[in-house]
């Protein structure tokens, strides 16, 4: 007995290749995940910087009056900002005001779309009017 003991002095190929088969088998399905959860946050972080960055424009937008009628696009942070403000057809919209006895001399849409290597990553949009004289 003693001497099957001495004798296995370390481990034969068959087993060294059947453990880095089995480590390897394990290894991939882990990287995979690191790989999916990195890309993940990667989206997050884009999507974050980009609202925060279209929010931001907003009301730029709204408040100090950057932007007349019409378009806007710039680069900030590695993002492409476009930025579209138009008068909006009152149609349906004068009835609610109407209901509400507010007048109304314009009525804005601005919108701001926020892209990263050509594609979208957010876009927002809001409404600014301004109120008749005397209202």
């Amino acid at each position: 007995m003693r001497n099957l003991i001495t004798k296995q002095r370390g481990l034969s190929l068959i087993e060294v290749i059947v453990s880095i088969a089995i480590l390897g088998i394990l290894i991939v399905p882990i990287f995979s995940f690191l790989n999916i959860n990195l890309k993940m946050n990667r989206i997050s972080r884009d999507k974050f910087i980009a609202n925060n960055i279209g929010t931001s424009e907003i009301e730029q937008l709204k408040f100090l009056n950057e932007l007349g009628i019409g378009r806007k696009t710039y680069y900030k942070k590695g993002f492409t900002i476009n930025s579209v403000k138009e008068i909006v057809d009152r149609k349906d919209i004068d009835e609610y005001y109407e209901e509400q006895r507010v007048g109304l001399n314009e009525i804005y849409k601005i919108v701001v779309e926020v892209k990263k290597d050509d594609r979208i990553i957010e876009t927002l949009f809001t409404y600014q009017s301004t109120l008749k004289d005397g209202e």
